[in-house]
Protein backbone atom coordinates (compact mmCIF):
# COMPACT_ATOMS: atom_id res chain seq x y z
CA UNK A 1 0.00 0.00 0.00
CA UNK A 2 1.17 3.68 -0.63
CA UNK A 3 0.40 4.77 2.66
CA UNK A 4 1.66 1.84 4.50
CA UNK A 5 5.08 2.50 6.54
CA UNK A 6 8.06 0.36 5.88
CA UNK A 7 10.59 3.10 6.46
CA UNK A 8 11.79 4.35 10.21
CA UNK A 9 9.96 7.03 12.27
CA UNK A 10 11.60 10.43 11.61
CA UNK A 11 9.84 12.77 14.00
CA UNK A 12 6.99 12.89 16.69
CA UNK A 13 4.89 15.91 18.11
CA UNK A 14 2.07 17.81 19.03
CA UNK A 15 0.00 19.19 16.16
CA UNK A 16 -1.23 22.01 18.32
CA UNK A 17 1.98 23.49 18.30
CA UNK A 18 2.20 24.41 14.81
CA UNK A 19 -0.15 26.15 12.73
CA UNK A 20 -2.05 24.14 10.38
CA UNK A 21 -2.74 25.12 6.57
CA UNK A 22 -5.97 24.83 5.05
CA UNK A 23 -9.11 25.22 2.77
CA UNK A 24 -12.19 26.21 3.73
CA UNK A 25 -12.09 24.47 7.37
CA UNK A 26 -10.36 21.35 5.95
CA UNK A 27 -6.97 20.95 7.73
CA UNK A 28 -3.93 19.43 5.65
CA UNK A 29 -3.06 16.74 7.90
CA UNK A 30 -6.95 15.49 8.00
CA UNK A 31 -6.28 15.07 4.43
CA UNK A 32 -3.05 13.85 4.39
CA UNK A 33 -3.69 10.15 2.44
CA UNK A 34 -6.01 11.17 0.16
CA UNK A 35 -3.70 14.65 -0.68
CA UNK A 36 -0.68 11.59 -0.97
CA UNK A 37 -2.49 9.56 -2.61
CA UNK A 38 -3.42 11.92 -5.28
CA UNK A 39 0.28 13.02 -5.52
CA UNK A 40 1.20 9.59 -6.11
CA UNK A 41 -1.19 9.38 -9.10
CA UNK A 42 0.59 12.03 -10.71
CA UNK A 43 3.27 10.36 -11.15
CA UNK A 44 3.44 6.98 -10.27
CA UNK A 45 6.86 6.43 -12.06
CA UNK A 46 8.50 8.87 -9.89
CA UNK A 47 6.66 8.50 -6.48
CA UNK A 48 6.56 11.83 -5.85
CA UNK A 49 4.90 11.00 -2.93
CA UNK A 50 7.71 9.47 -1.10
CA UNK A 51 8.48 13.31 -0.43
CA UNK A 52 6.34 13.28 2.50
CA UNK A 53 6.40 11.95 5.75
CA UNK A 54 3.26 9.37 6.32
CA UNK A 55 1.58 10.72 9.34
CA UNK A 56 0.20 8.33 12.29
CA UNK A 57 -1.90 10.25 14.89
CA UNK A 58 -2.91 8.01 18.29
CA UNK A 59 -6.26 8.29 19.61
CA UNK A 60 -6.44 12.08 20.85
CA UNK A 61 -5.36 13.16 17.56
CA UNK A 62 -2.85 15.51 18.85
CA UNK A 63 0.33 13.59 18.87
CA UNK A 64 1.66 12.14 15.70
CA UNK A 65 4.45 10.33 14.74
CA UNK A 66 6.21 10.93 11.28
CA UNK A 67 7.44 7.72 8.80
CA UNK A 68 9.02 7.63 6.21
CA UNK A 69 7.39 5.38 3.76
CA UNK A 70 10.82 3.22 2.94
CA UNK A 71 13.61 2.05 4.61
CA UNK A 72 16.85 3.45 4.91
CA UNK A 73 19.29 5.29 6.54
CA UNK A 74 18.04 8.69 8.42
CA UNK A 75 20.10 12.13 8.22
CA UNK A 76 18.71 15.17 9.74
CA UNK A 77 18.93 18.43 7.49
CA UNK A 78 21.53 20.09 10.16
CA UNK A 79 23.62 16.64 9.85
CA UNK A 80 23.65 16.66 5.96
CA UNK A 81 26.67 17.71 3.53
CA UNK A 82 26.29 20.40 1.48
CA UNK A 83 26.47 18.14 -2.00
CA UNK A 84 23.89 16.34 0.18
CA UNK A 85 21.89 19.45 0.62
CA UNK A 86 21.94 20.61 -3.18
CA UNK A 87 21.03 17.22 -4.32
CA UNK A 88 17.76 17.81 -1.97
CA UNK A 89 17.07 20.88 -2.97
CA UNK A 90 16.55 19.82 -6.81
CA UNK A 91 14.72 17.33 -4.92
CA UNK A 92 12.25 19.56 -3.93
CA UNK A 93 11.92 22.28 -6.45
CA UNK A 94 11.04 18.96 -8.59
CA UNK A 95 8.26 17.69 -6.49
CA UNK A 96 7.14 21.88 -5.75
CA UNK A 97 6.63 22.19 -9.36
CA UNK A 98 4.68 19.27 -9.76
CA UNK A 99 2.53 19.14 -7.02
CA UNK A 100 1.75 23.04 -8.14
CA UNK A 101 1.18 21.94 -12.05
CA UNK A 102 -1.48 19.13 -10.10
CA UNK A 103 -3.53 21.70 -8.17
CA UNK A 104 -3.96 24.37 -11.24
CA UNK A 105 -4.84 20.81 -13.58
CA UNK A 106 -7.90 20.58 -10.47
CA UNK A 107 -8.40 24.32 -10.59
CA UNK A 108 -9.06 24.42 -14.20
CA UNK A 109 -11.44 21.29 -13.88
CA UNK A 110 -13.14 22.91 -11.32
CA UNK A 111 -13.62 26.36 -13.35
CA UNK A 112 -15.27 23.89 -16.19
CA UNK A 113 -17.79 22.72 -14.06
CA UNK A 114 -16.20 19.13 -13.75
CA UNK A 115 -15.61 18.87 -9.89
CA UNK A 116 -16.94 20.81 -7.32
CA UNK A 117 -14.95 20.13 -4.90
CA UNK A 118 -11.87 20.04 -6.85
CA UNK A 119 -10.93 23.71 -6.10
CA UNK A 120 -10.57 22.91 -2.06
CA UNK A 121 -8.56 20.00 -2.73
CA UNK A 122 -6.19 21.95 -5.31
CA UNK A 123 -5.90 24.76 -2.71
CA UNK A 124 -4.49 22.19 -0.33
CA UNK A 125 -2.11 20.63 -2.33
CA UNK A 126 -0.63 24.27 -2.49
CA UNK A 127 -0.10 23.81 1.37
CA UNK A 128 1.44 20.32 1.03
CA UNK A 129 5.07 22.05 0.18
CA UNK A 130 5.18 24.02 3.55
CA UNK A 131 6.61 23.31 6.69
CA UNK A 132 8.06 25.02 10.06
CA UNK A 133 11.74 24.98 9.44
CA UNK A 134 14.78 22.73 7.92
CA UNK A 135 14.97 20.53 11.55
CA UNK A 136 11.80 18.87 10.28
CA UNK A 137 13.69 18.29 7.14
CA UNK A 138 15.30 14.81 6.66
CA UNK A 139 17.45 12.47 4.07
CA UNK A 140 16.50 8.84 3.95
CA UNK A 141 19.31 7.14 1.51
CA UNK A 142 19.59 10.56 0.08
CA UNK A 143 16.06 11.28 -0.97
CA UNK A 144 14.19 14.13 0.58
CA UNK A 145 11.42 13.51 2.78
CA UNK A 146 9.62 16.62 4.94
CA UNK A 147 7.52 16.07 7.69
CA UNK A 148 4.75 18.01 9.74
CA UNK A 149 3.85 19.29 6.40
CA UNK A 150 1.47 21.52 5.99
CA UNK A 151 2.26 22.88 9.48
CA UNK A 152 3.92 26.10 10.08
CA UNK A 153 5.22 27.88 13.07
CA UNK A 154 2.21 29.81 14.69
CA UNK A 155 4.30 33.04 15.46
CA UNK A 156 6.44 35.05 12.72
CA UNK A 157 6.00 35.10 9.40
CA UNK A 158 5.40 32.12 6.96
CA UNK A 159 8.24 31.72 4.76
CA UNK A 160 8.97 30.18 1.70
CA UNK A 161 9.86 26.62 1.85
CA UNK A 162 13.01 27.32 -0.08
CA UNK A 163 14.33 29.85 2.62
CA UNK A 164 14.58 26.66 4.79
CA UNK A 165 16.73 24.52 2.49
CA UNK A 166 18.95 27.87 2.13
CA UNK A 167 22.22 27.25 3.30
CA UNK A 168 21.64 30.55 5.22
CA UNK A 169 18.58 28.49 7.52
CA UNK A 170 20.84 26.22 9.48
CA UNK A 171 22.25 28.54 12.21
CA UNK A 172 25.89 28.83 13.37
CA UNK A 173 25.19 27.44 16.56
CA UNK A 174 24.65 24.07 14.71
CA UNK A 175 28.02 24.54 13.02
CA UNK A 176 29.89 25.08 16.19
CA UNK A 177 28.73 21.65 17.60
CA UNK A 178 31.94 20.42 15.36
CA UNK A 179 34.93 21.17 17.73
CA UNK A 180 37.34 23.98 15.83
CA UNK A 181 40.57 22.97 14.61
CA UNK A 182 43.75 24.12 16.20
CA UNK A 183 45.47 27.24 13.68
CA UNK A 184 48.25 26.60 12.02
CA UNK A 185 49.81 29.61 13.09
CA UNK A 186 48.89 29.73 16.44
CA UNK A 187 51.82 28.59 18.73
CA UNK A 188 50.96 26.59 21.84
CA UNK A 189 52.48 27.11 25.02
CA UNK A 190 54.90 24.03 25.94
CA UNK A 191 55.31 23.70 30.08
CA UNK A 192 59.20 23.90 30.84
CA UNK A 193 60.86 20.38 30.81
CA UNK A 194 61.88 19.29 34.33
CA UNK A 195 65.35 19.42 35.27
CA UNK A 196 67.28 16.62 34.57
CA UNK A 197 68.67 14.42 36.92
CA UNK A 198 71.29 11.74 36.23
CA UNK A 199 70.68 8.91 38.76
CA UNK A 200 73.87 7.09 37.86
CA UNK A 201 75.97 9.95 38.51
CA UNK A 202 74.01 10.54 42.30
CA UNK A 203 75.05 6.54 42.88
CA UNK A 204 78.15 6.66 42.10
CA UNK A 205 79.11 10.04 44.07
CA UNK A 206 77.88 7.62 46.79
CA UNK A 207 79.25 4.86 46.50
CA UNK A 208 82.80 7.09 46.35
CA UNK A 209 81.56 8.66 49.82
CA UNK A 210 81.73 5.22 51.04
CA UNK A 211 85.02 3.84 49.99
CA UNK A 212 86.85 7.21 51.56
CA UNK A 213 85.10 6.20 54.65
CA UNK A 214 86.12 2.92 54.57
CA UNK A 215 89.67 3.73 53.74
CA UNK A 216 89.51 6.10 57.02
CA UNK A 217 88.87 3.60 58.90
CA UNK A 218 91.30 1.00 57.79
CA UNK A 219 93.39 3.74 58.09
CA UNK A 220 92.79 4.57 61.28
CA UNK A 221 92.87 0.85 62.45
CA UNK A 222 96.47 0.51 60.89
CA UNK A 223 97.47 3.41 63.22
CA UNK A 224 96.18 1.79 66.11
CA UNK A 225 97.95 -1.67 65.54
CA UNK A 226 101.41 0.52 65.07
CA UNK A 227 101.17 2.24 68.11
CA UNK A 228 100.47 -0.90 69.88
CA UNK A 229 103.49 -2.34 68.59
CA UNK A 230 105.81 0.66 68.98
CA UNK A 231 107.40 -0.18 72.80
CA UNK A 232 109.05 -3.42 72.06
CA UNK A 233 110.62 -1.96 68.74
CA UNK A 234 114.46 -0.94 68.85
CA UNK A 235 116.81 1.59 66.48
CA UNK A 236 120.20 0.40 65.34
CA UNK A 237 123.27 2.49 67.54
CA UNK A 238 120.63 2.37 70.33
CA UNK A 239 120.22 0.14 73.69
CA UNK A 240 116.94 -1.88 74.13
CA UNK A 241 114.82 -0.78 76.31
CA UNK A 242 114.29 -3.92 77.62
CA UNK A 243 114.61 -6.62 80.90
CA UNK A 244 118.48 -6.74 79.32
CA UNK A 245 119.19 -4.22 81.75
CA UNK A 246 120.12 -6.47 84.34
CA UNK A 247 122.68 -8.40 82.51
CA UNK A 248 125.03 -5.49 80.94
CA UNK A 249 126.40 -5.36 84.73
CA UNK A 250 128.01 -8.31 84.66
Amino acid sequence: MRNSIQGPLLRTGNNSSFKALGETGYPVFKMAFQLREAIYRLDAGRDLARHLAIPQNDQGGDRTDWYSSFPGDVIPWSGASEAERESARQQFNAFRMAVQSLSEQLLNAEQSGTGGDRRVFAQLLKSVTHFPDYEFVYLVNGTLVITFWGFVHPEGEQRHPMHWLSSSSVPAAALAAVPPQASATEKTVEPAPAPFVDVRTRRWRWRWLLWLLLALLLLALLLGLLRGCAPSLSLPGLPGLSADKTTGHR
